[in-house]
């Protein structure tokens, strides 16, 4: 509390004294002066005040942990609430049950937008009459809640949106989210469910579930009802449902002629959506009993409008009944580019239009894919199906039960079912052909491979299966094969594996089998592919399935001999790759491990070593009398640095990276082409008038940031830097950068801009948002070849990740599936057509030897490189800080670091005074408006200019850079919106 308070005046005094400052700085007149200095102080002790007696307020009402407002009983949870509406409490405060609550029916819907996080630490708030939120754009956790809620007097101006937890919900998350509440409500444009009502934007439903009876009388137009969610909206975002379960009753009544009521035990309905629904359950009753109108009602979802929509993995035991459409997954499909693949139905269906995975088709054809119907409908939809591996009732026969590495899977004659965690899955279906499924064990030294190898021969004839290791050159290693079927076959085959191990061929009836290798070293190998082909003729029956040996993310304990460089003391989470990690960290995390100090002998020792414990050199560069080295293991890489100014050896295990050679490429350039370096002006708003009121620049200059280079290599593509905020992706700025990119490679209208790489110095918004929308605008005339960044985890280093990033990335996963993504380093050097990019220092260069970072301010997780161009050298520096200057200025000499172009760091607002004098740039060029620079952060701009001869500033032109004679010539050309 001390700490927080003493804070909280430290932030009052510090405004105060910056106005007061500014106001002399800006140099108005002496009377203008004092009235302004008492009007600031004046705000200054009212607001104090006030923010004291709500503080002092808030903790007579509330625990406090941490800034964490903990909550005891009812009338804090109340009180609480209450608060928050009145606005001495923040709606983006973090809340924390302690016991289970019983509200008794008194409390009271919270109407302001809530964007927190409410934890329910496994406790259930009980006698709910009403939804806690109107609105919810946070995170809950581990809540249960019980009561009953009757929408039909009109407690809230929305009964349409009826549910137990919010009415609304926006880029929320919520996880362990149970609810028994009984809902009635009454209304005509219904959008109710048994969690949440209506979702709009991005969200995430993971273990969700809804044990109550949902009843709806409906009297208007069109219904969506659900027992987590009734209607998402999420205009362009993403929702998804994993692992939810519905175990309640919905029932609908009522109707409306010509209007449609759809239903769904997980979800009712969405429009302008992407919408994934995995591993989800139903297993409750859903009936429509309307007398007007038209209904879709299934096990799973109600109706499907959308193309980017996914149902897989889900498992339908809920009865169905509709008094027209009805499906055991779908009740109504009108896009076919929406799939149901692997999902069950169980349930019983009634209906006019009746199928076991969907109702009716709209338009549309269902495409479903290794999914049963275990109910008598004996169609798979009421419309035209296209059916992959998926079959009715009526054409499955029971054969038996079998186990293989302790799985069980019940065998059917055209399928099996996979019993994984209760949720049954159709797999391994076949058509008399064979299929093939792996799985690798990774157990650090040795790993196990597993073969399921399904098939509909009756073995007549023998066929042999034959397993290849190939190492990294692709040679074959050791070769295994036996026989299945006829008189000669191999039940159990032992040989010799390359560490003595075994294989083992164990034919489970004439439908199944498994094969088991164990006891392989890791890293021995690349690749391993099984073959089935007819022992007599040799016939192909099945066509080599090969998988790549990683098994695992590598991990930073699963290297080798780490001892030879001292003791471990920490690991750090370097971050993922091109996959989101806003929820939890991610398969493709990078890891890395500091020695400190370590002598070089003993660095290149382990180097050296890493080969005979099988990973494969990729490459090494030197870089300012350091070496940097690439290995590869399976699909991830293992880069390691020695310093020898700060004697700090780096070794990081990368499983997000596509190997440099991938991404880099080299060109011959011919007679005429060049390179041009150019800082792109995204226009700062208003801020190019000159003399304008400095009062205003506070008001209209909070979002003059961003950044934008484009680099145009001789070969007429582009190398894109990071990009602009929300206030600079309009429409008429992206369709301006689109046109200027096309003028300066001389891409015709009907050909695609060719994107070498998109380069992000760190993850704020005023860096990342633009490029998103970008891309997600305009990907059918673009190829983006590759997207090089180093981000830090999400949850290692929270402050200011924005959320632009997230957008960026779904929809680089949406329109760019195939992308190359390298994660940067220190010490790495890309070539783009003659273009280098040497990457000088990324946030792991700020990591102790105890696996702890120093980046406190997020701009410091800024990557730093420096690019050549036609001899010419350009050191950008993103918005890095005091923390990446003392690592760069460690580990660099200034020999090395002298450039002839310096962005200004940080727009040109942070003060480098160590870093600036060691690159000596000649041309300084400022991300940001010359005014703001000159007047508010001149002592930064003058230690520049100490150095430099020339600045440019990105808010009035485009500046256009080219060498002669290695020297940067610049021209000034007009900003998008004055072409």
């Amino acid at each position: 509390m001390a700490k927080s308070c003493f804070g909280f005046l430290l932030t009052v005094i510090c405004t105060i004294w910056y106005n007061k400052v500014s106001f002399y700085v800006e140099g108005v007149d002496e009377n203008r002066q004092n009235k302004d200095m008492k009007r600031w102080l004046r705000v200054a002790v009212l607001t104090l005040v006030v923010a004291l007696l709500a503080t002092l307020l808030s903790l007579a009402v509330f625990g406090e942990e941490a800034d964490v407002i903990t909550v005891e009983n009812a009338d804090q949870l109340i009180k609480l609430f209450a608060q928050i509406e009145l606005g001495s409490v923040s709606p983006s405060c973090q809340i924390k049950l302690m016991n289970d609550i019983d509200v008794n029916g008194k409390l009271s819907i919270l109407v302001k937008e809530f964007t927190g996080e409410f934890d329910g630490n496994g406790k259930t708030i009980s006698g709910i009459t009403q939804p806690l939120f109107k609105q919810f754009n946070g995170t809950v956790t581990d809540l249960s809640l019980r009561g009953e809620i009757d929408a039909t007097p009109t407690w809230f101006s929305e009964p349409r949106k009826a549910a137990s937890f919010a009415v609304n919900m926006m880029d929320a998350t919520a996880t362990n989210l149970i609810s028994y509440v009984n809902v009635k409500t009454k209304a005509s444009d219904v959008n109710g469910g048994g969690i949440c009502g209506y979702v709009k934007g991005n969200a995430v439903f993971t273990h969700c579930q809804y044990y109550g009876e949902y009843k709806v009388e409906w009297s208007g137009s069109n219904a969506g009802v659900g027992g987590i969610v009734g209607w998402c909206n999420p205009n362009g975002g993403t929702v998804r449902f994993d692992s939810c379960y519905f175990g309640g009753k919905i029932s609908v009544t009522g109707g409306v002629a010509d209007q449609s009521a759809w239903i769904g035990g997980i979800l009712g309905t969405e429009s302008q959506a992407a919408i994934f629904i995995k591993n989800c359950v139903s297993e409750g009753t859903i009936v429509s009993d309307i007398t007007a109108g038209n209904d879709y009602v299934g096990g799973i979802l109600g109706i499907n409008c959308s193309a980017s929509n996914g149902i897989e993995r889900c498992v339908n035991r809920s009865s169905i009944t509709a008094c027209v459409n009805a499906g055991g997954i779908v009740g109504g499909l009108k896009h076919e580019d929406a799939k149901i693949l692997s999902c069950v139905n169980y349930g019983e269906i009634r209906g006019t239009h009746i199928g076991g995975l969907c109702g009716t088709s709209e338009n549309a054809i269902l495409s479903c894919e290794s999914s049963i119907d275990f109910s008598m409908t004996g169609k798979l939809c009421s419309t035209e199906t296209k059916a992959v591996s998926s079959y009715t009732f009526e054409e499955l026969q029971f054969e038996k039960t079998v186990t293989i590495s302790g799985v069980e899977y019940d065998k059917y004659n055209l399928c099996t079912i996979e019993k994984v965690s209760g949720l049954p899955v159709a797999t391994l279906v076949t058509d008399d052909m064979f299929e093939a499924y792996v799985s690798i064990r990774d157990d650090g030294e040795t790993q196990a491979l597993r073969f399921l190898i399904a098939t509909n021969c009756d073995f007549d004839t023998a066929v042999t299966v034959s397993i290849r290791f190939r190492d990294w050159d692709g040679q074959v290693m050791k070769t295994y094969s036996g026989k299945l079927g006829g008189k000669d076959s191999d039940l159990v085959l032992y040989a010799s594996v390359v560490a003595g191990g075994e294989i083992y061929f164990a034919p489970q009836g004439n439908a199944l089998f498994g094969c088991v290798i164990t006891d392989i070293p890791v890293g021995a190998w690349q690749t391993v592919e099984l073959t089935v082909t007819d022992s007599e003729n040799g016939s192909v029956y099945l066509e080599p399935v090969t998988v790549k040996g990683k098994a695992l993310p590598l991990t930073i304990e699963s290297l080798p001999a780490l001892s030879a460089l001292g003791a471990l003391r920490g690991v750090y989470n370097c971050g993922p790759g091109l996959v989101s990690d806003r929820l939890d960290f991610t398969e493709e995390d990078s890891y890395m491990a500091v020695f400190s100090p370590v002598t070089k002998t003993k660095f290149d020792a382990y180097v050296d070593a890493l080969a005979d414990h099988g990973y494969h050199f990729v490459s090494k560069t030197t870089l300012d009398g350091d070496d940097y080295y690439t290995y590869s293991k399976y699909e991830s890489l293992v880069y390691l640095y020695y310093s020898h100014r700060t004697g700090a050896a780096r070794i990081i295990t990368d499983n997000a990276s596509d190997p440099l050679s991938e991404i880099s490429y080299d060109y011959e350039k011919k007679s005429g082409e060049y390179a041009a370096f150019y800082q792109y002006s995204i226009n700062y708003e208003n801020n190019d008038i000159e003399g304008y009121d400095p009062i205003d620049y506070v008001e209209s200059g909070k979002l003059s940031c961003g950044m934008l280079y484009i680099i145009k290599t001789p070969d007429n593509k582009v190398i894109l830097v990071d990009s602009g905020h929300s206030v600079h992706s309009t429409q008429a700025s992206r369709a301006g950068l689109l046109d200027f990119l096309r003028e300066i490679t001389a891409t015709p209208e009907d050909e695609k801009v060719e994107i070498a790489t998109w380069y992000f110095t760190h993850a704020h918004g005023d860096h990342v948002l633009m490029a998103g929308d970008f891309l997600g605008e305009y990907y059918d005339q673009v190829n983006l070849h590759s997207v090089i960044f180093n981000f830090p985890s999400y949850h290692v280093i929270t402050e200011s990740y924005d959320n632009g990033t997230f957008t960026l990335k779904a929809n680089l996963e949406k329109y760019f599936p195939d992308v190359l993504y390298h994660k940067l380093h220190t010490g790495e050097i890309l070539n783009f057509a003659g273009v280098t990019m040497e990457v000088v220092y990324t946030h792991e260069d700020a990591v102790s030897a105890l696996g702890e970072t120093k980046v406190v301010q997020f701009n410091c997780s800024s990557t730093v490189a420096r690019f050549t161009i036609d001899g010419a050298t350009a050191m950008l520096l993103g918005d890095m800080g005091k923390v990446a200057e003392s690592e760069i200025v460690a580990m660099h000499s200034k020999e090395y670091l002298k450039s002839d172009l310096v962005q200004a760091s940080h727009h040109g607002t942070n003060h480098l005074d160590k870093l600036y004098p060691m690159i000596a740039a000649d041309i300084a060029v400022f991300p940001k408006e010359e005014y703001a620079i000159k007047v508010h952060f001149s002592k930064t701009y003058q230690v520049i200019m100490q150095y430099a001869s020339k600045a440019y500033f990105a808010h009035k032109y485009t500046y256009k850079f080219t060498v002669e004679n290695g020297v940067f010539k610049a021209e000034a050309l007009p900003r998008y919106d004055q072409r």
